[in-house]
Order: C-alpha cells, then sequence, then structure tokens
C-alpha cells in the first residue's frame, strides 16, 4: 500500500489518501506491481505523451516511470505526493511458505493469528492478548520504527 497526499479543499493542509493497487490523477495513473525477482512492491505512473504529468518537475514522456518514496507528481493542475509509508496494523498473518518467527519472543507465529507486520523493515510481531509482542515495545524489535502507530514520520506539510 502506498499514500497519495494532495492538498485538502480548503488548501489549509495534506491530507494522505491511500492507493492500494491503482489510482487516478489527471491525466495519468499510479499502478502497483510485484517485481518478479523481489517480489518487492513497486509503483509507476501511467501517462500519455502529452497528458501534462510530471515526475519531480520532469514530464513522463516515455508513457511510464518509476516512482520513489516521497516524489512529486503534478496532474491535472494538482500538486501530489506519493510515499510508501504505512502506518502499522494489527491483521492476520498471512499464510507463508516458510514459518514465521515473530521478531520479540522468537516464536513461530500461526497463519490467521493477529500480528503486525513493521511498515520498515517487514518483521512480523505477535499482536494478541497473550503475546502482545509489538504493543510492548516502543520500536520494532529489528529496527527503530515506532510501534505507537499514530502518525506518519514524514509528511508534506511546510514545503
Amino acid at each position: 500500500m502506498a499514500n497519495l497526499w494532495q492538498h485538502r479543499p480548503d488548501g489549509e493542509d495534506w491530507k494522505p489518501v491511500e492507493v492500494m493497487d491503482e489510482a487516478r490523477i489527471g491525466g495519468g495513473r499510479i499502478y502497483r506491481y510485484a517485481d518478479g525477482l523481489t517480489s518487492r512492491e513497486r509503483w509507476v505512473v501511467l501517462a500519455g505523451r502529452r497528458s501534462g504529468v510530471r515526475v519531480n518537475g520532469a514530464e513522463v514522456t516515455a508513457g511510464v516511470r518509476s516512482l520513489r518514496d516521497r516524489d512529486a507528481i503534478e496532474a491535472g493542475g494538482e500538486l501530489y505526493f506519493f510515499t510508501t509509508e504505512r502506518l502499522p496494523e494489527v491483521e492476520p498473518l498471512p499464510s507463508q511458505s516458510t514459518p514465521v518467527v515473530c521478531g520479540r519472543c522468537r516464536t513461530v507465529m500461526e497463519p490467521g493469528s493477529p500480528a503486525v507486520c513493521c511498515p520498515q523493515c517487514g518483521v512480523w510481531h505477535h499482536a494478541t492478548a497473550v503475546l502482545p509482542c509489538w504493543a510492548s515495545l516502543a520500536k520494532c524489535s529489528l529496527c527503530s520504527g515506532s510501534t505507537a502507530g499514530v502518525d506518519y514520520a514524514w509528511t508534506p506539510r511546510g514545503l
């Protein structure tokens, strides 16, 4: 998942809009795809030659442009900022081909059990009443990601 930060209608502030797989912006579209080599999530802008879509000030002339975290996108007279940052959330642990070990307690986690995947490093943690591994820490057990998850680390405010 990614976010497109855009100005609120009153022009006073920015708000993040979640992008799950795709989003229309002006004369273009943003798409998510999985890199076949690494299975990592990648994002691109697809836009026609005369669409007026620009990324970091450069027009998308080849029809496609890869996106990176915090890219500025101009489309349809609007300014957006693209971010890959997401907030941590409790979700069912997806089934995996190999067992997943909790980053804190180091025990094997059951598919479907409540868990949190650290948005920064991708390490899974238990999120149950019996094993509150994620909530019991101020930061992820592997990286410096905050477990509070109440606000984004980066916003375009002040730009």
